[in-house]
């Protein structure tokens, strides 16, 4: 599980393990559920309702690719509090190794990351922005423990995704991994 806080690199950092875990030989699906926030049309009035269903939708996913026999699933997005975790897991095969990797990333970054992207949305506004990351700083309890944790500022991609990926690869045996 690949989350932190908007614009901490959630998405760059799966599709970079994911990739890099197929080239160690195993077969990996990335999850995103930005991805299937957006592929859900609903009016924009019904936006926390549209939210539940895609995480809903998010965890039969993650689920299915995990009883399809997919070795590593990184299931990536905004998951903060224990509803959100609860769900995310609701689908997860009972014997699956769960790994949590937490990227941070100061607001000021997240700011400058979020104005120098035009695809943003809603995560263009600074209030928006800020309000996201106070509440993400009130759920740090509710949170797991991270197996990993990096601050995306300070650490070069390409060090994260050793990291995981060396974590992934020397559990060993055939476990299923998300």
């Amino acid at each position: 599980m690949v989350t932190g806080p908007i614009a901490a690199g959630k998405t760059t950092v799966a599709a970079a393990v994911g990739a890099a875990v197929r080239d160690a030989g195993l077969a990996a699906a990335v999850v995103g559920l930005d991805e299937i926030v957006a592929s859900l049309r609903a009016p924009g009035t019904r936006w926390q309702r549209s939210w539940a269903q895609a995480r809903r939708a998010h965890a039969a996913l993650l689920g299915g690719w995990l009883r399809s026999g997919v070795e590593v699933v990184l299931a990536e997005g905004p998951f903060h509090d224990a509803d959100e975790i609860a769900v995310l897991l609701s689908e997860v095969p009972p014997g699956t190794v769960t790994r949590w990797c937490w990227l941070d990333v100061a607001y000021a970054a997240a700011r400058e990351r979020t104005a120098a992207d035009p695809a943003r949305g809603l995560s263009r506004d600074p209030a928006f922005l800020r309000r996201s990351y106070d509440r993400v700083a009130a759920l740090v309890a509710q949170r797991p423990k991270p197996t990993w944790a990096f601050e995306t500022n300070a650490t070069p991609l390409h060090t994260i995704v050793a990291t995981i990926v060396d974590g992934l690869l020397s559990a060993g045996g055939n476990e299923r991994h998300s």
